[in-house]
């Protein structure tokens, strides 16, 4: 099975329920112009953030969000995670796309453990079971 991983990083929480659109914005600029580090943390000045978005879509111009300085720096105690997608159909897309469907070969000896996208599939059905190109 092949698979890759996902990292969420430990980021600056918002501290209402509102500014989740704003944030994204100003976390997706912030990894568009400097990247993934995950031995940085970022905080942004929460104050200055909704002008900021005003200004960037004024002058149709994006630039990245103010960010506090080190020594005002309040950082999450939230740790970085990372989690693991998996990746059966042999597109190498992940599974959770798209509805996925199977091989039913089933012998004494073997079960075929084929997964695809239902758009990748090509399975033959014969009496109401599906079959890989293998079997």
């Amino acid at each position: 099975v092949n698979h890759f991983d996902v990292i969420i990083p430990a980021v600056q929480k918002q501290n209402n329920g509102y500014d989740c659109g704003l944030f994204s914005i100003a976390f997706m600029t912030e990894f568009c112009f400097n990247g993934f580090n995950r031995t940085s943390r970022v905080v942004f000045e929460e104050k200055e953030m909704r002008s900021h978005l005003v200004s960037c879509l004024t002058e149709k111009k994006i630039i990245p969000f103010p960010k506090q300085t080190k020594k005002k720096l309040k950082l999450s105690k939230v740790a970085t995670s990372t989690f693991q997608v998996s990746c059966f159909c042999p597109c190498g897309q992940a599974d959770v796309v798209q509805d996925m469907v199977g091989c039913e070969f089933v012998s004494k000896k073997h079960e075929c453990q084929t997964w695809y996208h239902k758009k990748c599939s090509k399975l033959k059905k014969v009496s109401k079971k599906m079959y890989c190109p293998d079997h």
